[in-house]
């Protein structure tokens, strides 16, 4: 159980103090602040919680731990604190060294330190830690008489795996050492106090960069490097050394906010640019942090390795959004609603909606089989990954619709395949589709393949199958939901129980090759070679129910792995049919706007590349 606090402890903060001409003394810890409590608790009596942590020797070798600290829920009068020790281990999970750590056990007392109790004990001789590192320990006893004194164990921000393991012998599920990092997110609170000669007053090294780089030819890159600093002082600033295409580059950095030093393995990330690059290369390029705040960094391993290609072009990648969903589906209208914000703030966004006939006959179902194994409703997919919300997605983003934040995540990542899909009519029932696709890459023995899926908007109709089950009818509005949502809610202009006469739009009517055109892609591949592959639609095999209107189509085309995955994909509205006396619909007077390569919308676009809608017309267009 965690209950929530929050003040800084100020031992922690670091703050080196000169012992001598060549000591010196600091504090070191995983956290900067406390945050939460831990504990288990048992009424009247007394609970014994061992917690952990570990000083890696790569980082602190030749370091001297002087003393150990933990600050602990702070109660009125500590005597309902039982016996406490702090204690060193060089192996945390010897049966024996829980009640006897094989590298000394020492007396610990816990004393008001103003308004908060800290546990503090002093190592009678330094301890000098080695390479192999040490594991650095606090065992202390409470009694949980009251709901006050239920949570002894400081908790708080960090972000090192073993920052905090716990073993608590009187409950089962913790009688062997468990990672609490893991388990809980958070680091322990225990600081440990450290002296050496010539301590470096903060060291910085790359903890993090990406294993790959490109770039397109005569184009800078921004890339995110994130750096782990060890220091008694802060980090204010970091200075960079790198090589590419036979010229040496620096870059200094300004950190926006100074990180905090004593905070062992502190991670922040910063963002280097590389120069547009005038020729074709891939080679590996060592990012150095030469100087930290001005000074030489003192840190032996402080660079990192990433192969930079530099390329002709890079393609865009669009990820393929599928949501699978039913009029018979209670909660689908999330997805609705996801999917009609991502049309009207998103238009270079692919999505196609499947329907099936849970809880009664859709009348938009078109396929047995979904391309991904669906368990319930609502659900989605992206890039055929698995399935998510259609519109919290896997809850990584907290934002008012965190689906979309995910396909901005997933299409920043780097595709090797251009891909294009354009349309011509054969005759009234046969729309031939046409893909054009390259690898800047190139490759052997690849087995690709092209599928092809054809959506409709605008499809309506009378009938219990297209009355739409509605369960946020009865759901009270609510600020962290889009508008489109709330549309859906009690008060909202859809805010039933069943809906009759919804539109719904991007909805799959026919799936002829949804799941890959065998022999679509060529085995091999060079780099940069251009190959194209077309396939028909018969539409005279979709339903006449969900095919209205010719000019309200939409082609998708995504290019697939051997193990079903899209690695990128494209569509292209079809809104030109005139046969059988239907005149083409006209675009030339409907509102243009503007969006940026992220989807947002752009109100006045200056030089750069853009999406273009024009009524049902989405294009990418170059303005110089």
């Amino acid at each position: 159980m965690i209950k929530m606090k929050r003040f800084l402890f100020a031992a922690m903060l670091g703050g080196a103090l000169l012992c001598n001409a060549e000591t010196v003394t600091s504090s070191f810890s995983y956290i900067d602040g406390v945050e939460d409590y831990f504990g288990m608790g048992s009424k009247y009596k007394i609970e014994v919680y061992d917690v952990a942590i570990r000083l890696p020797g790569d980082v602190f070798e030749g370091y001297k731990i002087k003393e150990i600290k933990m600050p602990v829920r702070s109660i009125s009068g500590i005597e309902n604190y039982g016996e406490s020790k702090v204690w060193l281990s060089s192996d945390l999970f010897a049966t024996s060294n829980i009640n006897d750590p094989d590298l000394g056990i020492y007396d610990a007392a816990i004393s008001m330190v103003g308004d908060e109790a800290v546990l503090a004990g002093t190592l009678p001789e330094s301890y000098t830690i080695g390479a192999d590192g040490v594991y650095v320990g606090v065992s202390i006893g409470v009694l949980a008489s009251d709901d006050s004194t239920d949570y002894p164990i400081s908790l708080g921000a960090s972000d090192y795996s073993e920052s905090f393991w716990l073993h608590i012998p009187s409950y089962q599920k913790y009688y062997s050492w468990t990672n609490g990092f893991r388990m809980f997110g958070y680091g322990c609170g225990i600081s440990v106090i450290l002296e050496k000669e010539d301590m470096p007053a903060v060291a910085v090294k790359v903890a993090d960069a990406p294993a790959n780089v490109y770039m397109e030819l005569d184009a800078s890159k921004t890339v995110d490097l994130t750096l782990s600093a060890v220091g008694s002082q802060s980090v204010s600033s970091v200075d960079f050394e790198y090589s590419l295409g036979g010229k040496s580059y620096s870059y200094h950095y300004d950190l926006e906010e100074p990180v905090a030093g004593g905070v062992i393995g502190k991670q922040f990330s910063v963002s280097l640019e590389i120069p547009a690059q005038s020729r074709l290369s891939s080679e590996t390029v060592e990012f150095k942090v030469v100087k930290v705040n001005g000074e030489d960094n003192p840190y032996i391993d402080y660079s990192a390795n990433t192969f930079v290609n530099i390329l002709k072009m890079i393609p865009v990648h669009q990820v393929l959004f599928e949501e699978f969903t039913s009029t018979g589906c209670q909660y689908c209208t999330r997805g609705y609603a996801a999917l009609a914000y991502i049309k009207e703030n998103y238009p270079d966004f692919v999505t196609a909606s499947y329907h099936t006939n849970y809880n009664n006959v859709d009348p938009m179902k078109v396929v047995a089989n979904f391309p991904v194994a669906v368990n319930g409703y609502p659900a989605a997919s992206i890039g055929r990954n698995g399935t998510c919300d259609p519109y919290f997605g896997n809850q990584i983003y907290d934002s008012k619709i965190p689906v979309v934040d995910e396909i901005i995540a997933a299409n920043s990542v780097f595709t090797p395949w251009n891909i294009s899909v354009s349309h011509t009519w054969d005759s009234d029932d046969h729309l031939t589709a046409k893909v054009d696709a390259c690898n800047v890459l190139g490759y052997e023995n690849g087995l690709y393949r092209i599928a092809y899926i054809l959506v409709a908007d605008g499809l309506s109709g009378e009938g219990s199958g297209w009355i739409q089950n509605n369960g946020f009818g009865t759901t009270m509005q609510n600020d962290s939901y889009v508008a489109e949502l709330n549309d859906f809610c009690r008060g909202g202009k859809y805010g039933a129980s069943r809906i009759a006469g919804l539109v719904f739009d991007d909805v799959v009517i026919s799936a002829q090759g949804y799941n890959g055109v065998q022999g679509s892609v060529p085995v091999k591949l060079a780099a940069y070679e251009e190959m194209s592959h077309t396939f028909t639609f018969d539409l005279s095999k979709v339903k006449s129910e969900i095919l209205p209107d010719k000019n309200k189509l939409r082609i998708i085309a995504a290019l697939v792995d051997s193990n079903g995955k899209v690695l990128n994909s494209a569509k292209n509205e079809v809104n030109d049919y005139t046969g059988a006396g239907v005149e083409s619909v006209a675009e030339s007077n409907a509102q243009v706007e503007y969006f940026n390569l992220n989807g947002v919308k752009v109100s006045e676009p200056s030089q750069g590349i853009y999406i273009r809608r024009q009524g049902g017309k989405t294009e990418k267009v170059v303005i110089r």
